[in-house]
Order: structure tokens, then sequence, then C-alpha cells
């Protein structure tokens, strides 16, 4: 269930890149992602030693909203 909700998000995710390109970079969305890009991406600068910790962020921002929906599953069943 977690992998088809993260090709769920993947598939989001490229529907944001390519609103992106067809409207323009000040779009709301398209904002979004650049800001939370812009965070992690500052953050990996200002610490070099864990610059290499953003390759796995992707799989961690399609993982995210999966990791939730278990934790409800979770809440229901006790």
């Amino acid at each position: 269930m977690s992998t088809a909700y993260a090709i769920i998000m993947l598939a989001v995710t490229v529907g944001i890149v390519v609103q992106t390109s067809q409207d323009s970079w000040t779009s709301p969305n398209a904002m979004f992602i650049i800001v939370i890009t812009a965070i992690f991406v500052l953050a990996g600068l200002l610490h070099p030693e864990e610059f290499m910790c953003l390759m796995p962020g992707v799989l961690y921002f399609l993982c995210i909203p999966s990791g939730e929906l278990c934790h409800c599953f979770k809440l229901y069943t006790r």
C-alpha cells in the first residue's frame, strides 16, 4: 500500500512540474516546491558534512504521506 501511495505522490510531483512548465514559476504550487527545495539545499550548504543526506531527500518527500497513512491505521486499530 505504501508503494502504491508513493507512486501516486510521484505522479503528483510530475504533475506539479508539468504545471509549472506550462504556467509561470510564480504560481503557488511552483513557489511551494521552489521554497521547500531552497530551504533544504541551503541547510545542506550550511552543513557540508551532511550535504550527501540530501540525496535520499526525494524519497523521503515521497514517503511522508504514506507514513501519515500508516499512523492513521495504527490509530484506528488500537
